[in-house]
């Protein structure tokens, strides 16, 4: 059991340092898997009001008896107790989606695409310098003034949706976050500190942990949600909490959590000279048989977060709309099935998977069961087929801790945070575009078939389950096997060999090169 949890021999980070570091990261995902999905209801909520002539009238949009606001505050009316079928305004419904959408996107834009140039960077510092810390703080900072940009409206503007005062405050709150580093910042430190505090068989396990975990607090916090907004009425006191669940970890990670001391960082020293960089030369190559399974995976890894991207931040819309009408309680205890489910595919589901198959054919499993799934979600027309699809996702997030672990064992311990930064960093586009092309299809496919938009991004996942079975045919043919525990090949480190030598992207001769895939084996060097 001990070895499920990432413990044993080998380990190179204490048991308080490992508590404090997914103590942290439960908080921050707790935080920001909160945002996420409560931003996209509260924006609308603003938007219907406007366009509802006053909170009275969305009823006419979502089967909510609404009377009254008052900073962020409805207030239900309904004398009855019972819960009719809605009575719904196409026309007036269809206007608030759009404008809902379009400020969704910019506000996306304002978020993400800084986040993928200053991951980038401050990932290959982070390689420069050994420092992994800030990468996890930093996020931190940004998500608390995240959400106070949405809190702040509710007091000063009293929720005006076109209000300069308002706009302002939600782009500023999104730039801030988007250059602390987001997601993919706190994702690209995180993965880094584990890289550099374990060995190389636990990897995938250890980042299997930590998507347990971001699956695990996006089902809960909207569980939460759901039930919040209902019982209280209003968005302002979850908002608060996910203020509340950003800073915390900050404290934690900045005062508590250690820098990573193991030997590779403690003789990086610090930076002299451009000639540091040479991992953001090599990263980008692709002369040898590594660079090219290096990139096959990085295609792979961000069609896939494009399309679960897309669809994750499609749910809300989709099941607010026609056929399903959903509320936000139903919104929120579909959300925790999900990602329930899938933290529990992150584990116990990868270490016993990997009992019977290596990393690459889990990652094809998970991309297949997404597929399915997503055409499930397109002809979904009642609860029961949207909760099919569901467990049929059951290991949708485990592509994320897979490819971060194979990128990782392609590469030298130098080059872990350069190859990090890159993954995330193109992540960042993915998650934009991803959301764009998505919520752009569902809007014009709305009145014809809302679901199409599953139906058409699940038969795109077959490009990276093709590039996978590529990456296996190339591993069975140069002879590598899938090995753990003591017979694991361990890191090496500078005390073995110099660095330059270690890197999985050294640049060789070319008749090494060619001896070299003439013995189909790349990775015993003559």
């Amino acid at each position: 059991m001990a070895s499920m949890f990432g413990e044993g021999e080998g380990q190179l980070l204490g048991r308080t340092q490992r508590i404090l570091l997914e103590l942290s990261t439960v908080l921050y995902f707790t935080a920001k898997n909160s945002a996420i999905p409560l931003v996209q209801q509260y924006i609308y909520f603003l938007v219907g009001k406007k366009y509802a002539g006053g909170v009275a009238g969305l009823g006419r949009l979502n089967g909510d008896n609404i009377a009254e606001v008052s900073n962020g505050h409805y207030h239900n009316t309904s004398t009855d107790g019972v819960t009719s079928q809605p009575q719904y305004d196409r026309v007036l419904a269809d206007r608030v989606n759009e404008e809902s959408s379009l400020i969704i996107l910019y506000l996306n834009m304002a978020e993400l695409l800084p986040a993928a140039i200053v991951v980038l960077l401050l990932g290959f510092w982070s390689d420069l310098t050994g420092k992994r810390k800030f990468l996890m703080w930093l996020p931190c900072i940004g998500n608390a003034v995240y959400a106070l940009g949405f809190l702040l409206p509710l007091y000063i503007c009293d929720g005006n949706i076109d209000s300069a005062l308002t706009k302002a405050f939600f782009v500023v709150a999104s730039i801030v976050s988007g250059l602390s580093g987001s997601v993919p910042g706190f994702l690209s430190g995180n993965a880094s500190y584990i890289s550099d505090t374990d060995t190389r068989g636990r990897r995938t396990l250890r980042l299997a942990i930590v998507e347990l975990s971001i699956g695990m607090t996006f089902g809960l916090s909207n569980l939460l949600n759901g039930f919040w907004i209902r019982a209280t009425q209003h968005y302002e006191q979850p908002l608060w909490f996910v203020f509340g669940c950003s800073v915390v970890p900050f404290f934690l990670l900045f005062f508590c959590l250690k820098e990573p001391n193991g030997e590779l960082t403690s003789q990086l020293g610090q930076p002299t000279a451009f000639k540091d960089f040479r991992a953001i030369r090599n990263v980008f190559g692709c002369s040898t048989v590594s660079q090219k399974k290096l990139w096959a995976i990085f295609i792979a890894f961000q069609i896939y977060v494009f399309v679960q991207q897309g669809q994750e931040r499609t749910f809300v819309l989709f099941l607010q709309n026609s056929p399903l009408y959903w509320k936000s309680l139903q919104i929120g205890l579909f959300l925790f099935v999900l990602y329930a489910l899938s933290g529990l595919g992150c584990w116990p589901g990868v270490p016993l998977l990997h009992r019977v198959c290596d990393d690459v054919s889990i990652a094809i499993i998970a991309m297949i069961s997404k597929a399915v799934g997503s055409f499930i979600l397109a002809f979904a027309r009642n609860d029961a087929m949207v909760y099919l699809s569901s467990v049929v996702q059951l290991f949708h997030l485990t592509p994320y801790a897979v490819a971060r672990s194979m990128a990782s064992k392609e590469v030298g311990e130098s080059e872990q945070g350069s190859v990090y930064a890159l993954l995330h960093s193109v992540q960042s586009v993915a998650v934009f575009l991803g959301p764009l092309v998505h919520n752009a299809v569902f809007a014009v496919t709305l009145h014809s078939m809302s679901g199409l938009v599953f139906l058409v991004s699940g038969p795109v996942l077959v490009v990276p389950v093709l590039l996978l079975v590529w990456i296996k045919h190339k591993d069975r043919n140069l002879g590598y096997f899938s090995m753990e525990g003591a017979n694991a090949p361990q890191p090496l480190t500078p005390t073995m060999t110099p660095l330059s030598e270690v890197s999985g992207f050294a640049q060789r001769p070319p008749d090494y090169i060619a001896d070299d895939e003439e013995r189909h084996h790349v990775d015993n060097p003559p």
